[in-house]
């Protein structure tokens, strides 16, 4: 059984994914299609996908996930790199992503990266 469909929501992802217990950003990749990418958080580092369509949704461990096609397709954070998210260089903290792969080909993938300006999700 799926619920009610009728029932209001009353997450609240701020609260799950709270900032005081050191929560910087927290993305679900759900995103049907091309669009923004909210933060679970309630410092809204939200991300726009590039090169995404409708097919790029798939399901994930945890809801929804999304297929990059290992070319062109991406999720870009701008900003966030003079926030809370310019993490030291050498400075400790934990990064997870989950990813999971249909074939290895020997060449190089990017599952996060960090630039000057922004946060990238690819594969």
């Amino acid at each position: 059984m799926l619920g009610n469909p009728s029932a209001a929501s009353v997450s609240n992802s701020g609260a799950v994914f709270d900032t005081t217990e050191g929560n910087i950003s927290v993305w679900h990749l759900n995103l049907v299609g091309a669009g923004t990418v909210k933060d679970a958080t309630q410092n809204h580092y939200d991300g726009v996908s590039f090169n995404m369509t409708a097919a790029a949704s798939v399901p994930g461990i945890v809801g929804g996930g999304q297929a990059f096609d290992g070319a062109t397709s991406y999720l870009t954070f701008q900003g966030p790199a003079k926030s809370k998210l310019d993490l030291p260089e050498k400075g400790t903290y934990t990064v997870s992503a989950w990813a999971y792969t249909t074939k290895l080909d020997g060449n190089y993938h990017i599952v996060a990266s960090k630039g000057n300006l922004q946060y990238n999700l690819e594969s």
